[in-house]
C-alpha cells in the first residue's frame, strides 16, 4: 500500500508565473523587432526620395553649368569680335583723317554751286586743290 500512496501522492504544482513572464518578454520583444522593421521602411523610403531630389537638383546644376560655360565662349568670341570691330574703326578713322580736308573742302564747293557763289566757289577749289 505504501507504493499506491506514493504513486497517487499529487505532485508539487509548478507556478505559471514564468511562462506567462516569457509569454510577456517574447512578445515585446516581437513588437520592438515590428517597430523597428517599421521605422526602418520609412527611412529607407525617405532616404531614396531624398536621393531622387538631389540627382535631380544635381542635373539642374550640371545644365546650368554648361549654359554658363557655353555662354563664357561666346562672351569670350563676342569680346574678340568688338576688338577687332573697334581696331578696324581705328584705322580707318586713321586712313581718312588726311581726307577729312578734302571732304570738307569738296562739301563746300558743292554748297557753293547750290547757292550759286562764284567767288566762295574759286576760293573753296583752291583748297580742295592743296587738300587733295
Amino acid at each position: 500500500m505504501l507504493d499506491d500512496d506514493v504513486t497517487t501522492q499529487a505532485r508539487p504544482r509548478r507556478s505559471a508565473t514564468p511562462v506567462v513572464l516569457l509569454s510577456l518578454l517574447s512578445v515585446l520583444l516581437l513588437g520592438a523587432a515590428l517597430l523597428f522593421g517599421v521605422l526602418y521602411s520609412n527611412q529607407s523610403s525617405r532616404n531614396a526620395s531624398l536621393a531622387e531630389k538631389v540627382a535631380e537638383k544635381q542635373r539642374g546644376l550640371d545644365d546650368t553649368r554648361t549654359k554658363i560655360d557655353a555662354n563664357a565662349k561666346n562672351l569670350t568670341k563676342t569680346q574678340a569680335d568688338i576688338k577687332s570691330d573697334v581696331d578696324a574703326r581705328q584705322k580707318v578713322e586713321a586712313d581718312s583723317a588726311p581726307l577729312a580736308a578734302c571732304y570738307e573742302a569738296g562739301r563746300k564747293i558743292l554748297q557753293n554751286v547750290l547757292e550759286q557763289n562764284l567767288e566762295e566757289y574759286r576760293k573753296n577749289q583752291e583748297a580742295l586743290y592743296a587738300a587733295c
